[in-house]
């Protein structure tokens, strides 16, 4: 599976989604979240072991320091390398050190060196023993020049790529990191399984839902409908949607509570709803080494798209993904 899907299909428009930027490149990805906060992230060449993958992480405005952040998946059979020889076109550069699971933290003169052969399209490769990770630099130019370029630093001292004398006023300030308040939802009433039903079956055929339509598969205590009550007129239904191997997502409809119900869509790949109010998505991909995450908040009055990210490419860096690559967050404040 060459790409993730990058957000997950909803009926609204959220509003701290604004400004959120992603971009994919052959074997890079680019993804700069609501704050201006971009994450650059490589990997080796699809059907290339064993496997490996850097990221860039810079927060928006001048002077904003570069991070990055090196990730090794060891060979099978092969034992832990505690640390890795960076080359450059072959030639042998900086050692780095590497934690137990295989990660380091890039020091400036490995960062330097990497930009520069990035930059170039020069070869790089870590060594341990006789393993040789190789990073791909296929698509690291366009993914780091957009990077720039979202940011405002092409032409500064700064930039990754076409330096030059351009000053700080060209660079885009940091936004705010926007603030959700979450709002309890109402307990349980009697009759609200029923209530679940009657609106569930009010829910017109749905392609991307297949077992909306399936009676059998509801007669499942986990497949059966739920509800919440999200305010004195509205409620959260949901029931089981698709089964594909070990993935399974639900559908999440906000409907009236009393007739007409009109249920209107919110996720259909949705994993769960709890009493922090917190709807959420989580769906892998590619053996589970890659996918997406989304996470929304009840705050009264809708349900706002709190975090969005994805996982990166589908590499087999490590299970879960390589690196979380955020395009939209927020700081939520609990439930009262």
């Amino acid at each position: 599976m060459r790409r993730v899907v990058l957000f997950l299909l909803a009926a609204l428009a959220w509003p701290l989604a604004a400004g959120a930027q992603s971009f994919e490149s052959q074997d890079w990805q680019l993804a700069c979240d609501n704050t201006r906060t971009c994450r650059a992230a490589g990997y080796q060449r699809e059907h290339d072991v064993p496997a490996v993958s850097v990221l860039f992480t810079r927060l928006a405005g001048p002077r904003a320091p570069l991070y990055a952040e090196l990730r090794l998946a060891t060979p099978e059979g092969s034992p832990h390398p505690g640390s890795v020889r960076m080359l450059v076109a072959g030639k042998p550069g900086a050692t780095i050190a590497l934690d137990r699971d295989n990660h380091a933290l890039l020091g400036g003169a490995a960062v330097d060196a990497l930009l520069k052969a990035l930059a170039a399209n020069a070869s790089v490769a870590f060594t341990a023993g006789k393993a040789t990770w190789r990073l791909s630099a296929d698509g690291a130019g366009a993914v780091l020049q957009k990077m720039d370029d979202l940011q405002g630093r092409t032409g500064t001292a700064t930039a990754l790529l076409r330096r030059g004398t351009l000053g700080d006023d060209n660079v885009v300030l940091p936004l705010a990191l926007p603030t959700v308040q979450a709002v309890r939802i109402a307990a349980a009433r009697p009759g609200d399984d029923e209530l679940a039903g009657r609106i569930v079956a009010m829910i017109p055929h749905n392609d991307d839902c297949p077992l909306l339509d399936d009676g059998q598969a509801r007669q499942d205590p986990h497949n059966a409908p739920r509800l919440w009550h999200l305010d004195a007129n509205r409620v959260l239904v949901t029931v089981a949607c698709w089964r594909r191997g070990d993935a399974s997502g639900a559908g999440y409809w906000i409907a009236n509570l009393r007739p007409p119900f009109a249920p209107r869509v919110l996720t259909l790949s949705g994993s769960g709803f709890d009493e922090a109010s917190r709807l959420w998505a989580t769906q892998k991909a590619g053996g589970g080494d890659c996918g997406s995450a989304d996470v929304w908040t009840w705050n009264g009055f809708e349900f706002e798209l709190t975090r969005s990210s994805t996982h990166g490419l589908c590499r087999g860096v490590a299970d879960g993904g390589a690196w979380e690559l955020p395009t939209v967050v927020a700081e939520v404040i609990p439930v009262k």
